[in-house]
C-alpha cells in the first residue's frame, strides 16, 4: 500500500487510505456474513438442481428480503397486470439471478438501512443493470447474469465509501471514470471492481460474475473479454449516457467496441431511452 497521498492531474491530493479501509480489506471474507439466511439464497440460486420452491423457501427466511422481492416483482419494470402477493410467484417473476444480486446487496447492508452510500448509488445500479440486460443478447451473455453484474457493479465503491466517506468521495471526484481504477489502486492497493469481486466470491457468487466485475474497469473491452464482461461494460456506457442526458461520439465508438460492430447514434439513443425508462421503474424499488 502506497503511503503517499494520491494526486490527480488537476493537483487534488487525497490522503492515504485510512485504517478503516485497511480493516475493510483485511476482512473481505467475513463481510457477507452479516445475514446468513441471505447467503443461503445465493447458494440455492446457484444450485442447478434446486427448484423454485426451494428458492422461495430460502428467500422466505428473511422477512425484509421477502418484502423487497414482493415490492420489486410488482414494480413497473416487470409490467405485470396482476399483483404478486406470495413469495413463490415473486421468485418465478424475478428469476434466480436477480434474487442472487439482491440477496448480496442486503447481506452487505447496502439496501440503505445500514449507513451512507455514494450519491446516486441506486440510480446508477438500476441503470447499469437495465442497460447490461438490454445489451446481453447482442454480445451473447445471459440476460439474468447481466442484470446481476450490473446491479452489483459498484459494490466495491459503496464499501470503500462507507469505510472512508470523505476520503473516497474526494478521490472519486478528482478522477474521470477512466482514471478512477488507477487512483483506487494507488490509494488502497485494490480497484473497486477487484474489491467487489473478492467480496462476491466470499459470498459464493459464481466465478464468471466475479470475473466480469473485476475486469470491467480494465483497458480494452474488445471481443477478447467474456460476453458477460462486455455486457457490463456496455451497461456502464448506457448508464453514463442516461446520467449525462446525451449520447456523444465517444459513447457510440465505445459501445461499438463492446458489441463488435458499428453502432449508430440513433441506435444508442434508443438504447439509452429504454435504459432510462427501465431504470426509473427499478431504482425506487431497490433503495
Amino acid at each position: 500500500m502506497n503511503p503517499s497521498a494520491v494526486a490527480d492531474p488537476a493537483g487534488v491530493r487525497v490522503d492515504p487510505a485510512p485504517p478503516a479501509v485497511r480493516m475493510l480489506l483485511q476482512d473481505l471474507q467475513q463481510l457477507p456474513g452479516q445475514r446468513p439466511a441471505l447467503l443461503r439464497v445465493v447458494r440455492v440460486a446457484d444450485d442447478p438442481d434446486s427448484s423454485s420452491r426451494e428458492l422461495a423457501d430460502a428467500a422466505a427466511c428473511d422477512p425484509a428480503f421477502t418484502a423487497r422481492l414482493l415490492q420489486l416483482a410488482n414494480s413497473a419494470y416487470y409490467g405485470r397486470t396482476g399483483r404478486v402477493t406470495a413469495i413463490g410467484p415473486a421468485v418465478v417473476v424475478l428469476g434466480g439471478e436477480t434474487l442472487r444480486g439482491l440477496a448480496v446487496t442486503m447481506a452487505l447492508g447496502l439496501a440503505g438501512e445500514h449507513g451512507p452510500l455514494p450519491d446516486g448509488f441506486w440510480d446508477r445500479a438500476a441503470a447499469t443493470a437495465a442497460g447490461s440486460r438490454l445489451l446481453a443478447p447482442r454480445v451473447g451473455a445471459d440476460s439474468g447474469d447481466a442484470f446481476c453484474v450490473g446491479l452489483l457493479r459498484e459494490v466495491g465503491q459503496a464499501l470503500l465509501f462507507r469505510a472512508a466517506p470523505e476520503s473516497y468521495a474526494t478521490l472519486a471526484a478528482s478522477c474521470t471514470d477512466g482514471g478512477l481504477a488507477a487512483a483506487e489502486r494507488e490509494w488502497c492497493g485494490w480497484t473497486s471492481g477487484e474489491l467487489a469481486a473478492a467480496v462476491l466470491a466470499a459470498a459464493g457468487l459464481p466465478a464468471p460474475v466475479c470475473t466480469a466485475i473485476a475486469e470491467h474497469q480494465s483497458a480494452g473491452g474488445g471481443e477478447q473479454q467474456s460476453a458477460l464482461t462486455r455486457a457490463l461494460r456496455g451497461g456502464v456506457l448506457l448508464a453514463s449516457a442516461v446520467s449525462a442526458g446525451e449520447v456523444d461520439d465517444a459513447t457510440c465508438v465505445a459501445l461499438g467496441q463492446v458489441v463488435g460492430g458499428t453502432v449508430t447514434a440513433a441506435a444508442v439513443r434508443e438504447l439509452a431511452l429504454r435504459t432510462a425508462a427501465q431504470a426509473a421503474a427499478l431504482s425506487a424499488t431497490m433503495r
